[in-house]
């Protein structure tokens, strides 16, 4: 709910990535602020620092510290850093309040995917569960879901198969145990239908280099999660055209959900269902939910261009180049 004391429409959020060793970005702090009231979460030591008016505290988890400091105002120790035992005035905790409640900040994550993800391979082991660019965690995700939580697993393992199906990438997904101890190996498999009969099931290095590229993608934009921010470089790559519109579907109804997606990409089958589902209502997303920055280089220097749709999915504000050379390339097909 909205607390009075805080211009939400004024709220500035900054994220600060660090470069690895393969030259991937991964997010280390972000910043929210909002007049006075400010709060960092830190990824590297898994700490949030917030403030109101010249105080400020340091405490551990989000999900768990700071929810309980703001709900009763103290801290059941003195905090690793702030004034005596922790004590929290109403009015800085109402403006707190307010600035979570209205960026939906309790544990929020914002996620930054890699465009290049780690390679597949035939058998996987056990490994840690954090996420990151790379997507590296995701099998042993899948198959810690697979053992422990059936019923959780039944659901995202349907939701994955409806987008295989929809992009002709898989029609069925699949955790193979190689053993009933938890620190056993185990495989993912993926298998395709054919008009009459199913087909074999083959393991995920076989199944060709889209599906094991994209499946870590896939997962995060499908899976109920705490994450509200996706920051995507160029999903599409390794998508062949029917599986890059497909995904164009899936980001109208991720971002219709409460999501919001930074989206770079080269694709013209993405853009272009995004327009077509905006203007057939596929989703609830209205058109001023979508922005497109298209850019445009002239000579040594790029231009940005904020282009719009409208309601009947007509490009709006878009420059001269926009989409020329496709324009050119269908002329010259078709002899004109």
């Amino acid at each position: 709910c909205r607390r009075p004391g805080l211009d939400v429409e004024s709220v500035a959020m900054d994220a600060t990535f660090t470069i690895d060793d393969d030259a991937t970005p991964t997010l280390s702090t972000v910043d929210w602020r909002a007049g006075d009231v400010w709060i960092r979460q830190t990824w590297d030591d898994y700490c949030t620092e917030f403030g109101c008016a010249g105080r400020s505290w340091r405490v551990r988890s989000v999900a768990h510290e700071l929810e309980r400091f703001l709900e009763s105002g103290t801290l059941d120790k003195p905090p690793m850093r702030g004034e005596g035992a922790g004590s929290i005035t109403e009015s800085d905790r109402g403006k707190l309040f307010a600035l979570l409640a209205e960026r939906g900040l309790f544990c929020a994550v914002v996620s930054a995917e890699a465009p290049n993800r780690s390679m597949p391979t035939r058998t996987y082991d056990r490994a840690r569960l954090d996420r990151d660019p790379q997507g590296s965690s995701m099998p042993a995700f899948l198959a810690d879901l697979h053992r422990h939580d059936p019923e959780r697993w039944q659901r995202l393992k349907c939701d994955l198969e409806e987008f295989g199906r929809a992009s002709g990438l898989f029609d069925e997904i699949f955790v193979k145990h190689l053993g009933n101890l938890e620190f056993y190996p185990f495989q993912l498999e993926v298998r395709k239908w054919g008009k009459r009969r199913r087909g074999p099931r083959r393991n995920l290095i076989d199944a060709g280099y889209g599906v094991s590229q994209f499946l870590p993608l896939l997962m995060d934009l499908v899976s109920p999660s705490e994450t509200s921010m996706f920051l995507l470089q160029q999903p599409e790559i390794y998508l062949h055209p029917r599986a890059q519109a497909e995904l164009g579907s899936l980001l109208c109804a991720t971002a219709a959900s409460g999501r919001q997606l930074i989206v770079e990409t080269h694709s013209d089958y993405i853009i272009d269902r995004v327009r077509m589902d905006v203007r057939d209502q596929k989703t609830a997303l209205k058109p001023e939910a979508v922005s497109v920055l298209f850019f445009e280089r002239n000579d040594l220097e790029v231009r940005i261009h904020s282009v719009r749709f409208d309601e009947l999915g007509n490009v709006l504000d878009a420059p001269h180049s926009y989409g020329r050379f496709f324009m050119n390339e269908t002329r010259r097909s078709v002899g004109l």
